[in-house]
């Protein structure tokens, strides 16, 4: 339990055929993430400390449509111009950095 809750979201990086087990990235906060392994699924001898189906927010998506998501989201963000190399979080550190170094002066 963290901060009264119980339930958090998690990444599933690999199942254990053997018994149902997953490896996770568990995302308790933004700068509180761990790696939990053979987290088991939840039963009746196991009602913590586990995993649970969730159902999907607006169901499920093909891949087709994933990537006209991409697509009208790279539009939206950049326009007619071509997407950078470097993410826009890369570019937006470097613009404080610098802004950072004018102050300074």
């Amino acid at each position: 339990m963290r901060q009264g809750r119980t339930e958090f979201p998690g990444l599933v990086l690999r199942q254990h055929p053997d018994d149902g087990s997953l490896d996770l990235i568990v995302f308790f906060e933004a700068e509180d993430i761990i790696w939990e392994q053979r987290v088991r699924p939840k039963s009746l001898q196991q009602p913590g400390h586990c995993w649970t189906h969730v159902q999907p927010i607006e169901g499920e998506l093909t891949m087709d449509q994933i990537a006209a998501l991409i697509r009208e989201l790279k539009q939206q963000m950049y326009g007619d111009y071509e997407a950078p190399n470097k993410s826009m979080i890369e570019y937006l550190d470097d613009f404080d950095k610098r802004l950072q170094k004018l102050e300074r002066k």
